[in-house]
């Protein structure tokens, strides 16, 4: 039997209510096997603040990368993707904007790192999505829905 050389993981936020907040964010999430504390995380800042890309539970971890786009009409469209792609030792997250419910055509590169140990042969076994709130919270109630959900493997 084959086994995968990868992975590529994509969510679509199909909506967002609420949550216009620097102390809210939607994550896209892939654990390492049997954990659920040691991974990747996606975090999305729903006022459109930031997009990160942060390890968490490694040697090296820590933000990784962040961009100050999409904007807060792009995550409330219902059509903002969010990807994590793991190969050769590489994991990288990228974002974009497709049309009625489609992938977007165009994937915009966020952050991508090798320099987290042990991920040349981590094993990914958990994808999550989630809603987090820091201290402070928000102001209003915060109702988020993901759909299309999708995790490939990559031979």
């Amino acid at each position: 039997a084959k086994s995968f050389m990868g992975l590529d993981a994509r969510a679509r936020l199909s909506s967002v209510t609420g949550g216009n907040s620097s102390n809210v964010y939607a994550s896209l999430r892939l654990y390492t096997s049997g954990s659920t504390n040691t991974g990747v995380l996606a975090n999305l800042r729903l006022d459109g603040g930031s997009l990160s890309l942060v390890a968490v539970g490694v040697s090296g971890g820590g933000s990784l990368g962040s961009t100050s786009s999409p904007t807060r009409g792009n995550i409330t469209s219902g059509n903002l993707w969010l990807r994590l792609v793991f190969a050769g030792g590489t994991l990288t997250l990228l974002w974009g904007v497709g049309s009625g419910g489609a992938e977007p055509s165009d994937w915009v590169l966020v952050a991508s790192s090798s320099n987290v140990t042990s991920w040349s042969s981590a094993t990914f076994a958990t994808l999550a999505v989630a809603l987090d709130t820091a201290p402070g919270g928000s102001p209003d109630a915060v109702t988020i829905a993901w759909s299309d959900v999708t995790v490939r493997g990559l031979w």
